[in-house]
């Protein structure tokens, strides 16, 4: 992927995940209080957004988004600064799409059926690991996309 493109990608990123920890931001930045509803809303289409899955903070605020999604998009932040400085190669198989998305099941359905209470650090780490193989996903997607259009116009 050229680097202006994965530059743009991550800092669209940070901007979600800095959206996500609006409330933290407004004591220091009292401007940012306008956002918080549009934000709110925004969020609110990409997570359900239950008041006892949202991560709180003991000085006050909490996140937009629940642990799991704020797992996920973080691990594809991470993912996409990682994929800035460290090449790795391609993977073929979706083995690794297959394992993140499976333990998202079993952490759910595991909570589901009362095997145990849910844990917002489980699903954080969950959405953690799913977030960044997506963005890995995506990012080698991306770039076999791009590949092809150079070798199309040539």
């Amino acid at each position: 992927m050229k680097t202006a493109i994965h530059l743009l990608i991550t800092v669209l990123l940070a901007f979600w995940l800095i959206g996500i920890f609006i409330e933290q931001l407004i004591p220091g930045f009292p401007f940012l209080i306008y956002l918080h509803p549009f934000l709110d809303l925004t969020y609110s289409n990409v997570c359900h957004q239950q008041p006892e899955k949202i991560i709180e903070f003991t000085g006050g605020g909490s996140t937009l988004t629940c642990a799991r999604c704020t797992g996920i998009y973080f691990g594809t932040f991470a993912a996409a600064l990682l994929l800035m400085f460290i090449k790795l190669k391609k993977i073929i198989s979706n083995l690794y799409f297959i394992i993140a998305s499976l333990l998202i099941v079993l952490d759910v359905v595991f909570y589901s059926i009362g095997l145990y209470q849910y844990s917002k650090v489980i699903a954080f780490i969950t959405g953690l690991f799913f977030g960044s193989i997506v963005f890995y996903y995506f990012y080698y997607g991306i770039n076999e996309y791009f590949s092809h259009r150079l070798n199309y116009k040539n």
